[in-house]
């Protein structure tokens, strides 16, 4: 995906996102995988990830989606893949 492209929302916000992607510098421009790191989560709270926009690293916009999830424990991994 082109790095630069990608646009996310939370809902409610837990604030404090700091984006990493994979790769290193190699893929300061395009990335494959996306890291979301955040704020504490509140304990048993849903929350709703929207990714609203973003670009392949061909130039292709891809579709927004998003997901729903609750917290159980203090960490939370959610894997996104684009295919």
């Amino acid at each position: 995906m082109d790095t630069a492209s990608v646009s996310y929302e939370c809902t409610p916000d837990p604030g404090g996102w700091v984006e990493t992607w994979d790769g290193g510098a190699l893929r300061a421009t395009y990335g494959t995988v996306l890291r979301l790191a955040h704020q504490p989560l509140a304990l048993g709270t849903s929350y709703v990830l929207t990714v609203t926009a973003g670009q392949t690293a061909y130039g292709q916009a891809i579709e927004p989606f998003a997901f729903e999830f609750r917290t159980y424990a203090d960490r939370v991994y959610l894997p996104l893949v684009q295919r």
